[in-house]
């Protein structure tokens, strides 16, 4: 989401004044990311929550809106008026509208939302999104997965090559993170070294797969600090709902678990959530998978 919704910031930029080809730039960012696009573009221009679907209804509706304000009016009429008047006057949505720049509201937003050093998304931004995420998932019945990472030794670093060195060390695990997550997806500083991804509508096997991949990047990318260079690893813990947990509160609860066992069975790998509490299921992807063809009769 959050690739989406720097480029609806870069069109508002772009295209100031010339609403015709900010609908337009919206409408081609529908085309290349699907109707997500239209919850990020409506909660940039109004603050609101939508689902696709429902954010794909109201935008129509409002450029349905704006084509009758003009024709009523005679004069062109501003995009933003047209979605205020909407939400204001014809859904209702909005009952006390406040107007402000939205650039300094964005700069403001940004503060509060992610985390300085990393960039990713603040402990707040994050509890919000998971409870949001867990409604959607428990009211459309799909599967969300979460992750979370832990840096290993992360004390060794800063012990040995000073705390920026450890700044850089999360800077870069989060910028591997960041590059290979999806636009959906949200990852987030949830203390320290400590990163917690959330993956909506993704079971456990496909969480696995990229949560590895994660793991795998980040152990094949040296930090390179003052002329040294050091390597890293991290530890992950899997949970998904429905199939391990019922509520967001065993999400976390199941994925932190699984973690601790990542820790202290020897780090660097992604362990999954397991109900026995003497064992936990994890696979290693580096190991070679032969398929033998079988003929029948």
């Amino acid at each position: 989401m959050r690739a989406i919704r720097e480029s609806v910031m870069k069109c508002l930029s772009q295209f100031t004044g010339d609403d015709d080809k900010l609908i337009s730039a919206f409408e081609t960012i529908v085309e290349d990311t699907g109707i997500d696009a239209y919850s990020v573009i409506l909660h940039v221009l109004t603050h609101l929550d939508l689902e696709p679907r429902e954010a794909q209804g109201s935008w129509e509706k409002i450029l349905s809106h704006r084509e009758t304000l003009i024709k009523s009016l005679g004069r062109n009429i501003n995009l933003r008026t047209a979605i205020c008047d909407y939400f204001c006057s014809v859904s209702k949505t909005m009952k006390s509208p406040i107007v402000v720049e939205i650039k300094v509201f964005e700069d403001k937003l940004k503060s509060i939302k992610f985390d300085s050093l990393t960039g990713l998304y603040s402990r707040r931004s994050f509890d919000e999104s998971l409870a949001q995420e867990a409604a959607r998932a428990e009211r459309y019945e799909t599967d969300l997965s979460l992750v979370f990472y832990d840096l290993d030794n992360f004390k060794k670093i800063n012990d040995t090559y000073g705390h920026y060195a450890g700044d850089l060390a999360l800077k870069q695990v989060s910028e591997v993170i960041l590059k290979e997550i999806r636009s959906v997806d949200l990852a987030a500083r949830y203390g320290g070294e400590e990163i917690v991804v959330l993956l909506p509508k993704t079971g456990k096997v496909n969480a696995l797969m990229l949560a590895d991949r994660i793991r795998k990047k980040i152990e094949e990318t040296p930090v390179k600090h003052n002329g040294s260079t050091f390597n890293l690893t991290i530890s992950g813990g899997l949970a998904s709902y429905p199939i391990d947990a019922i509520n967001l509160i065993e999400l976390l609860q199941f994925a932190d678990k699984a973690l601790y066992r990542a820790k202290n069975s020897g780090k660097n790998k992604i362990v999954l959530h397991s109900p026995d509490k003497r064992r936990y299921v994890r696979l290693n992807f580096n190991k070679e998978f032969v398929i033998q063809k079988i003929a029948f009769g």
